[in-house]
């Protein structure tokens, strides 16, 4: 397996369980994180739920949205904390790559802050499905679309990368057009050459990500009889 971009997830070596029950209570008592307890918080979501979908951080996490989604919208809510699951072709267009991820409410610094929360959004990076050869023309109409990956800029690749490897970024106009358009162009029904108007400003994506409901794949009875829930006491580590 090659990536276009050549990130590998974040890997918690040591979890410091009792500062992570500590930040857990100050979520249930809606009181606010620093930036530091908000990225530990964070990463420690991302990491157990990639835990919990994949053996080995190498796998390519494809077909493991939903679960990932599932996993973390029960931990989240169990918090208390506000998130909205949302679904590509739901929040942004039909016709589009079919991909399961969150918007997650923190209250960070007294202020209230939204992250995209994308566990497996490095499926979408493998070279062999970004470029040009992936594309699949019939009569000038797009019926296979290269992946998210291929329509990312170079400009952006930073921003990605990090993204990629710690699984969430705060949702920003900028971040929110730079991930929401990796989706919308792989519009198909469509010729090549109309590619670039499938596009929409950051603020657009913003309030259509906000409104994310789509069902949860799994139950939380589901995941608790798979031993899939997650919880601050232990994660099994890759």
């Amino acid at each position: 397996m090659e990536y276009i971009l050549k990130t590998n997830p974040l890997v918690m070596t040591k979890i410091d369980y009792e500062h992570l029950k500590e930040i857990e209570q100050k979520i249930k008592r809606k009181e606010s994180l620093t930036l530091e307890e908000a990225t530990y918080f964070l990463d420690f979501v991302v990491y157990a739920t990639r835990c919990k979908v994949v053996k080995d951080f190498n796998e390519t996490f494809e077909y493991k949205c939903d679960l990932a989604q599932s996993i973390m919208t029960y931990y989240l809510k169990g918090l208390g904390v506000e998130t909205s699951p949302n679904a590509t072709q739901e929040s942004i267009s039909s016709g589009i790559e079919g991909h399961n991820f969150n918007v997650v409410k923190l209250k960070v610094d007294n202020e209230d802050k939204y992250f995209i929360v994308d566990a497996t959004y490095r499926q979408f990076f493998l070279k062999e499905n970004c470029q040009d050869s992936k594309f699949f023309i019939h009569n000038g109409i797009i019926l296979i679309s290269a992946h998210p990956g291929y329509f990312i800029k170079e400009e952006d690749y930073p921003l990605v990368e990090n993204f990629l490897e710690h699984g969430y970024m705060e949702m920003t106009e900028k971040n929110a057009k730079v991930y929401g358009d990796s989706f919308f162009k792989t519009k198909t029904g469509i010729k090549k050459e109309d590619i670039p108007s499938y596009q929409l400003p950051g603020s657009a994506y913003m309030k259509l990500f906000l409104k994310g409901k789509v069902a949860l794949s799994k139950t939380e009875n589901e995941l608790k009889n798979d031993n899939l829930l997650i919880t601050s006491n232990k994660v099994v580590k890759i």
